[in-house]
C-alpha cells in the first residue's frame, strides 16, 4: 500500500501535524511507512511533533540495529520455549483485526527465565509482536481498507502470587515496554478474562509501563465473558473454552492452535548447571555498585565474530557492545540492557561487520546499592584471510575443514 492512500479520518489539525511529521522524517522514511504507519506514533505522543519524531527515529534505529526482519524470518526459538510458550493466533475477527489469545496465567515465568536466557525470552516475544504487526499489514492489503491494530485476549485463570517473582515481573515489564515503545498502537482492544481476585494487585504493577490510550483499551471480565468475545470473532474460529465452537481432538482448549504454556519441568532448568566453558577460563571481578567495566577488543578484519558468556552471582548487569571511531564517538552495536544472569548464564555471539576498535561494557551503574559479582568469558575471533586464499588456491574442493580451523583467536586489549 503507498504511503498516504488510506483514509484516517483525521482532523483538519491532525491531518496537517500529520505533513508536517512526513517531511520531518523524510531522510528515514522506508516503502512501508504509509501515513497509518506514521500516525501510529503521533498518536502515542498525543500529537506533539518533536515526541512522535524523537521516538519515530528511535524505532528506525531499534530495527536496524536489532536486524528486526532478520529475526522474525530467521530466529527459532529454544526447544523449551516451543514447548512452553503462551498463546496463538485465532484467525481474524469480524471486522478483519487478527485476533491474539494469550492464556498468560499459565504461564511459568520462573521456570522459563531458569531455562532460556533473558535474550531468547526478549526475542521470542518481539518475532510474536513483529508477526502481529505484519498481520495487520497484510490484512490491510487483502480487505484493500487499512485495518488499525489487534484484539489481544488474556486469560488470567491460575493467576497467583508465583507470577509476582521480581525477575518475572521485571521481564514482563521490559517487554511490555517494547511493546510500546517498538510497535505504538498496535493494540486495538485488550480483552482481559477470568480475572482473580488478585488481577488489580497484578495490573497494578504492569499499568505505569502502559500509555494513556493504551489503558483505554483495557477491558475486564471476572465471568460472563463469552458474548464480548463472540462479539469480536465468529464462533467457529474460538476455541470452546472461551465460548466458541473450535475443538480439536476433544480438547475445547484446542492446543494446537494456543499454547497452553504450563509448569516447565525443573528438568529444562540451566540454573545450577556448568557453564558452557570451563570456570577456568572465566574472568571474575566485582563491579561496585554504580561503576561499570569496559574491555576493549579490536579486529583489523571484516566479519570477525565476538563471542561471550557470562553471569553473575545475584542480582542482574547490564550488557552492550559500542563501537568506537577515530573521532572518539561511539555507535552502539548491541544496545546496553539489563540481563538477569543470575539465573541463566547470558550466552551469545556478535558478528562485527566492519574492522575497528569495539568496547564490551558491564553495566551496574542503575545500582546504587549493590555491588555485583561477575564471571565472563569473551573471545574475539577473525578470518584468517590468508589460509583461506590458501585453501582456495590448492585445496579447491576440499570443504571438509574443521569450522574453527578458519579463525585465528586475537588477543584482548
Amino acid at each position: 500500500m503507498e504511503a498516504g492512500a488510506v483514509d484516517l479520518m483525521l482532523s483538519p489539525k491532525q491531518r496537517e501535524q500529520l505533513v508536517k511529521f512526513r517531511e520531518k522524517v523524510s531522510d528515514v522514511l522506508q516503502p512501508y511507512h504509509n501515513d497509518y504507519w506514521l500516525l501510529r506514533f503521533l498518536k502515542a505522543r498525543n500529537f506533539n511533533l518533536k515526541k512522535s519524531e524523537s521516538m519515530f527515529r528511535k524505532n528506525v534505529l531499534w530495527r536496524e540495529e536489532n536486524k528486526i526482519s532478520q529475526l522474525y524470518s530467521e530466529y527459532k526459538e529454544p526447544e523449551v520455549l516451543q514447548k512452553y510458550k503462551p498463546g496463538g493466533k485465532l484467525g481474524n475477527a469480524k471486522d478483519g483485526r487478527p485476533v491474539f489469545l494469550d492464556p498468560i496465567g499459565n504461564v511459568d515465568f520462573k521456570g522459563l527465565l531458569h531455562s532460556v536466557t533473558v535474550s531468547d525470552a526478549t526475542k521470542f516475544y518481539i518475532k510474536t509482536l513483529e508477526s502481529l504487526q505484519r498481520d495487520v499489514i497484510s490484512q490491510t492489503e487483502k480487505l484493500k481498507r487499512q485495518i488499525v491494530g489487534v484484539y489481544y485476549i488474556v486469560d488470567m485463570e491460575n493467576l497467583g502470587h508465583h507470577h509476582l517473582w521480581k525477575p518475572g515481573v521485571q521481564f514482563t515489564t521490559s517487554v511490555i515496554q517494547q511493546c510500546e515503545q517498538q510497535y505504538p498502537e498496535l493494540l486495538h482492544k485488550v480483552i482481559v478474562v477470568r480475572a482473580p481476585r488478585m488481577f488489580p494487585l497484578a495490573y497494578s504493577i504492569v499499568k505505569p509501563f502502559l500509555n494513556e490510550q493504551t489503558r483505554k483499551k483495557v477491558v475486564v471480565f471476572k465471568d460472563d465473558f463469552e458474548s464480548e468475545l463472540l462479539s469480536v470473532i465468529d464462533a467457529d474460529l474460538l476455541p470452546k473454552y472461551w465460548g466458541g465452537n473450535l475443538v480439536e481432538d476433544g480438547d475445547p482448549m484446542c492446543p494446537r492452535t494456543v499454547s497452553l504454556a504450563g509448569k516447565v519441568p525443573k528438568e529444562w532448568y540451566m540454573t545450577g548447571r556448568d557453564l558452557s566453558v570451563d570456570s577456568s577460563q572465566m574472568t571474575t571481578t566485582e563491579i561496585a555498585r554504580g561503576g561499570t567495566l569496559q574491555l576493549t577488543y579490536k579486529t583489523s578484519q571484516c566479519n570477525s565474530v565476538l563471542r561471550y558468556e557470562f553471569r553473575t552471582q545475584e542480582h542482574d548487569i547490564g550488557f552492550g557492545v559500542k563501537r568506537l571511531h577515530d573521532d572518539g564517538s561511539k555507535t552502539p552495536v548491541v544496545k546496553t540492557e539489563r540481563h538477569s544472569c543470575h539465573l541463566v548464564p547470558e550466552i551469545g555471539e556478535l558478528i562485527l561487520e566492519d574492522p575497528g576498535t569495539y568496547i564490551v561494557k558491564f553495566d551496574n551503574s542503575f545500582s546504587w546499592s549493590r555491588s555485583k559479582k561477575l564471571s565472563y568469558w569473551i573471545e574475539l575471533l577473525e578470518p584468517d584471510l590468508e589460509e583461506n586464499d590458501s585453501k582456495d588456491e590448492d585445496n579447491q574442493g576440499d570443504e571438509e575443514e574443521e569450522e574453527d580451523d578458519d579463525f585465528v583467536q586475537a588477543t584482548e586489549g
